[in-house]
């Protein structure tokens, strides 16, 4: 018994961090930008980069936030897929544990909701049995999404999506590895017929994007999605120029669907054709008049144009048409 006791001890004291650790080096303050929704560093970048200089190097943060708000926090390695073993702890100010992190494929995450307005502490270490230099970058956002006034219409979006005129938006990545969107509320009454071209200069391939159909306002409360995609929905996500898979998502459970295409060479760079063609029980997607796949629901209640945000490119969607359909049953 005592063994354990003190085995237990020890390893607690290697994985988990003392709190108290502030008093040794000040924190790093982070602050969300209201109008962004994010935390933004002076360079514009929307994370803040920081290095581990060994196996036992430890980050402290100081993060304002506001009560009953929804935040997500997570670190990021760049240029590899799969981030090793970067934990975060936060505290409040009493140095009570609020929540720890999880792994996700490519992140280390950790969702909270405030119960104050004022500060907490987060504390971000790496757990690894080799010294190492690693650099990461750590995201700090708000779940809110924010309000866009766009071709008459309503949106809400997550990620930096731009207006640059009455129907050309521009996404800018950062990287965050999450999928990003841009919504509005469709009366269920009607139907749309969505059209538009998407360029990206230095681009070979098709972005990760896609459209999510007949969807919840909500989103999703567990799992890999959290926060990222609506509670229920179709959602078809055109993985490349070759793949495109189907997510039904419906509360408590997903399924997935998988399929291929074969697309003519494209040339992002002039740019390539999407259309969503509706009818009165399903949706195809056309990739240069290609089609690439369906959705079993026509587009109606809340429609999501979805984006993968990976890399640092600019993404433009431009000549974007909505042409309501009314239905015939």
């Amino acid at each position: 018994m005592l063994c354990a006791i003190v085995c237990f001890s020890l390893s607690c004291e290697k994985d988990c961090p003392d709190p108290s650790a502030k008093d040794e080096k000040p924190r790093v303050l982070l602050e969300i930008k209201p109008n962004q929704n994010t935390y933004i560093a002076e360079d514009g970048n929307r994370f803040y980069t920081k290095v581990f200089t060994s196996k036992n190097d430890t980050n402290l943060y100081r993060l304002k936030v506001n009560k009953g708000e929804k935040y997500h926090l997570y670190c990021i390695q760049p240029d590899l897929k799969y981030t090793p073993d970067i934990k975060m702890v936060l505290f409040n100010t009493e140095n009570d544990t609020i929540s720890y992190s999880r792994n996700d494929t490519g992140k280390s995450e950790l969702f909270f909701t405030s119960g104050y307005t004022g500060e907490v502490n987060l504390t971000v270490y790496l757990n690894s049995k080799y010294n190492e230099t690693l650099s990461y970058n750590l995201y700090f956002e708000s779940n809110k999404p924010l309000a866009m006034r766009f071709m008459n219409l309503n949106w809400e979006t997550t990620g930096n999506w731009r207006i640059v005129n009455s129907q050309t938006l521009e996404f800018r990545n950062y990287d965050s590895r999450e999928y990003r969107w841009i919504r509005f509320n469709l009366p269920v009454a009607d139907n749309l017929n969505v059209q538009f071209r998407i360029k990206s200069s230095g681009k070979k391939t098709l972005p990760s994007l896609g459209f999510i159909v007949n969807a919840s306002p909500e989103l999703m409360y567990w799992g890999d999605y959290q926060e990222e995609l609506p509670q229920k929905g179709e959602f078809l996500n055109i993985v490349n120029n070759e793949e495109y898979k189907v997510l039904h998502l419906n509360g408590p459970g997903i399924g997935f669907s998988y399929g291929t295409f074969n697309l003519p060479i494209i040339d992002m760079n002039s740019g390539v054709n999407i259309w969503l063609k509706p009818t009165n029980s399903y949706t195809t997607v056309l990739v240069n008049n290609v089609e690439t796949g369906n959705l079993p629901a026509a587009i109606s209640n809340y429609f999501y144009l979805v984006i993968e945000d990976i890399g640092f490119e600019t993404v433009t969607f431009e000549n974007i048409t909505l042409e309501q359909v009314f239905r015939t049953n």
